[in-house]
């Protein structure tokens, strides 16, 4: 026998007889066995063992005689109360899970060296994770000298923990070797420690560390300033959500951080600037950074990363209701610097590559997006007006080959109507769930129309919901269509119908009545124009932009095309 299993309703309280220590027996798995409160005369040929989810185990089965087991899973066994003494025998295993264990309180003196996944905190899909305290008082500082160590999660320690050498008990700070130890770790999660104000300095030094948890921080204030360490590093993912009383990122750590794709910082409400942001940032969520002021991009997102293609590129600004003009503009000339970006690598690829076409054209939705407060249309938007539907004229001889092609952008800003006798504060505001859509025709000279019906991709609804109150009552919402589909190329006319629609529309009639009351303000409308071997000539009929937006869009135009882009937006 290789294996053995039990089905998640079981009510086992032993295993049967006839499991009783089998020669060969490597692997069991008795999760969900509710009733099961030992498992006797284990096989030393062990080597996998997972009793998540039995509730009714108060201690672990004897394990010390198999010394080939790899991996012991135990989430959910909530009323363990400790780790024996003997794991730190077990030098073959590399994988522990003690996730929701939250009577679990004393651990061996020293861990299994080979050791590369330690998992003691709450589990993050759960819907209580957020609320999950620990009576583990005191882990063993030999986990920072555990090398091989690819990820450690502490999501949720909230109590007394000795492991981090302070006086008082509560996760204040960090191991001060932390990056000199755990030299192999890849992922690090201390989600909502609470009490952790400070991270050392050699947090950088983890020089193979991708994603680092740190949302939930109430207390966290600073984050160790850069230095020439960081500029090797793997980071992808940092989570600063929550942390409610972080002021500040240090000068130069954005910029630093080159393999940052996805940077999290919901909710910082004390967060007031945010500088050198990297080019290849892919994810950028600052939704509830109430007191943001500035922000400000690396000039090397212009010509970094030029061939890079990216399924989605997610902005949102929701609530950063104090942003300064400078900032703003950043963001809006950021914005139209990554479509254009995105937009070159497009068409650069899409003759050569077919299985990138294939990849890229199989992406229902638009390849970017960003929202902001404001009511004003992007001055690089040539073709915008007041409502929700815009109607322009096309080139007249479109040249749509594979080389030469359009591409568009588009743009609503939606509002409120506010309702002084309404007293329902959510009514009074444009909801996260919130973005647009659009409807739009092709009319070719015969008069045939193609309609087509686009929307605005969504955020992913976070577990941490921002406060309604931040949010503005006009948000600004710009995104980006790879191209438009080749059997209209012959079209001379174009339509476009703006309305907003919600991830929960239909559930209930008090939704429908608050959709009922979001309105498309403006909208506009932005082509796109490849330059291969033959130039797509502009439409001179429709009307010319004002002087002043000439002045802008020639500034950005010439930042742009500095980076030898093959994409000029249709000015």
């Amino acid at each position: 026998m290789a294996s053995s299993s039990a089905s998640a309703s079981s009510a086992i309280h032993q295993p049967k007889e006839k499991y009783d220590n089998p020669r060969n027996l490597k692997k069991i798995d008795l999760s969900y066995s509710w009733q099961l409160v030992d498992v006797p005369n284990l096989s030393e040929c062990l080597e996998s063992i997972c009793l998540k989810g039995c509730g009714s185990l108060d201690q672990i089965p004897d394990l010390s005689k198999c010394l080939n087991i790899a991996s012991i899973n135990l989430e959910g066994c909530e009323k363990l109360v400790e780790v024996p003494s003997y794991f730190e025998n077990l030098q073959k295993l590399t994988y522990l899970n003690l996730r929701e264990c939250p009577s679990l309180k004393s651990f061996p003196a020293a861990m299994p060296s080979n050791m590369e996944f330690l998992l003691l905190g709450a589990d993050q899909r759960s819907i209580f994770s957020t609320d999950y305290r620990s009576e583990c008082s005191e882990l063993p500082l030999s986990i920072w000298s555990l090398e091989k160590l690819v990820e450690l999660d502490l999501y949720g320690f909230h109590t007394a923990l000795r492991i981090f050498q302070t006086a008082l008990g509560d996760i204040t700070e960090l191991h001060k070797s932390i990056g000199t130890t755990l030299v192999g770790l890849k992922k690090l999660d201390l989600s909502y420690c609470e009490s952790l104000v400070s991270v050392p300095d050699s947090i950088w030094e983890l020089n193979r560390l991708e994603d680092f948890g740190l949302d939930g921080c109430l207390k966290l204030k600073k984050l160790p300033p850069s230095s020439s360490v960081i500029l090797g590093s793997l980071i992808s993912y940092l989570d600063l959500s929550g942390c409610t009383s972080l002021e500040e990122i240090p000068d130069g750590l954005m910029i630093c951080l080159t393999s940052l794709t996805s940077l999290i910082l919901r909710n910082c409400e004390g967060l007031q600037s945010l500088t050198g942001l990297p080019c290849l940032l892919r994810i950028l969520d600052v939704d509830g950074c109430t007191n943001l002021r500035v922000v400000s991009f690396s000039m090397a997102a212009v010509t970094q990363g030029l061939d890079q293609t990216r399924d989605e590129e997610n902005y949102s600004f929701r609530s950063c209701i104090n942003l300064e003009r400078n900032a703003k503009n950043n963001i809006i000339d950021n914005a139209q610097l990554r479509i254009m970006r995105m937009a070159t690598a497009y068409s650069k690829h899409k003759q050569i590559n077919q299985e990138f076409k294939n990849r890229y054209l199989s992406n229902e939705y638009s390849s970017f997006r960003i929202v902001y407060p404001g009511n004003e249309i992007p001055p690089w938007f040539r073709y915008q007006t007041e409502g929700s539907s815009i109607t322009i004229k096309l080139p007249v001889h479109p040249s749509h080959t594979n080389t030469n092609f359009w591409q568009i952008c588009l743009c609503a800003v939606l509002t409120i109507d506010e309702d002084e006798d309404e007293h329902r504060d959510w009514f009074r505001y444009i909801d996260e769930s919130i973005a647009p859509s659009c409807k739009y025709n092709f009319t070719t000279n015969n008069g045939y129309i193609s309609q087509f019906d686009m929307r605005m991709p969504r955020d992913i609804l976070s577990d941490d919901p921002i406060d309604i109150h931040s949010l503005d009552q006009s948000q600004v919402f710009v995104w980006y269509l790879r191209d438009w589909p080749t059997y209209v190329s012959n079209a001379r006319e174009a339509s476009f119908e703006f309305n907003p629609y919600d991830l929960f529309e239909g559930f209930e009639e008090a939704d429908k009545c608050y959709l009922d009351r979001i309105k498309v303000k403006r909208c506009g409308v932005c082509l796109l124009q490849s330059q291969g071997q033959d130039v797509v000539a502009v439409d001179q009929d429709v009307g010319e932009p004002q002087p002043e937006q000439v002045i802008s869009r020639k500034r950005i135009r010439d930042e742009y095309e500095a980076s030898g882009s093959a994409i000029v937006p249709e000015f």
